[in-house]
């Protein structure tokens, strides 16, 4: 993340789109953390699997 150039008027918008279902929820929240402290103002996209779609699928219930 500090290799990229930009400013928090640079219109940052990150996609984090299929991953997430894979990370436990204390991951996601130090991603989103850190994500927030490098790149104040950015937008983060998602998608959102409630939990019979996630056990359903092979993705961790975190």
């Amino acid at each position: 993340m500090d290799q990229i150039e930009c400013g928090p008027r640079d219109g940052v918008m990150i996609v984090a789109s299929g991953i997430l279902c894979y990370f436990t929820r204390e991951q996601i929240a130090r991603l989103v953390t850190a994500l927030a402290d490098r790149f104040p103002g950015a937008e983060l996209v998602f998608e959102y699997y409630s939990k019979p779609v996630i056990w359903g699928n092979n993705c961790s219930s975190g």
